[in-house]
């Protein structure tokens, strides 16, 4: 799911706030046309997979950062890197 990481993250951050569980989570986007609207993407609450996995990346980037390895993760921002025709492909093997 293409915002897994950051819905889990905003789960665990309300629950650990709160001391509540999340209902459901939401995603609003703005739509850039002629007439501007507003879609809402509805998802449900976390689960113990989102958390293990969500916990389990963040232990892989920090082992990485202690190791002073570079692991390749692609995202939106990849289209705008300076590095991506150069320093990222080498680094992604």
């Amino acid at each position: 799911m293409t915002h897994e990481i950051q819905l889990t993250s905003y789960g665990y951050l309300f629950r650990h706030t709160t001391g509540l569980e999340e209902v459901g989570l939401e995603i609003h986007s703005l739509i850039k046309t002629k007439t501007p609207k507003i879609e809402a993407h509805h998802y449900p609450a976390r689960t113990d997979a989102h958390f293990r996995r969500l916990f389990g990346v963040l232990r892989e980037y920090l082992d990485a950062l202690d190791t002073g390895r570079f692991n390749y993760r692609p995202g939106w921002g990849c289209a705008m890197c300076d590095y991506r025709e150069s320093h990222c492909r080498q680094w992604s093997g």
